[in-house]
């Protein structure tokens, strides 16, 4: 279909006829249908985002309570878990690249 069209285009500018507007450039991005469309910060993902920044808090606080009772952490390494200004930080990139 494409090879057709392109054809097409070429045997207009063949015979001196101008292209329609419509033939030279895709459609803008503001040409385009837009279904369901939102802001990124609208109710919706702001709800979102805070259960994403509360499960996180919630992981930090259980594994804290944990490593208090002697267990061992399972993904991290335990010194990474023990040093709390590091591990808040790495759950804080996990925020962030969740809302990313």
């Amino acid at each position: 279909m494409a090879g057709f069209a392109t054809g097409r285009l070429k045997a207009q500018e063949s015979k001196g006829q101008p292209l329609p507007k419509a033939q030279l450039a895709p459609p803008r991005l503001s040409q385009l249908p837009s279904e369901g469309s939102h802001h990124f910060w609208d109710k919706t993902n702001l709800m979102l985002f805070a259960g994403v920044a509360t499960v996180r808090a919630l992981d930090y606080t259980s594994t804290q309570h944990f490593r208090r009772l002697g267990h061992n952490e399972v993904l991290l390494t335990n010194s990474v878990v023990d040093n709390k200004p590091l591990f808040a930080g790495i759950e804080v990139a996990g925020t962030a690249l969740s809302v990313g």
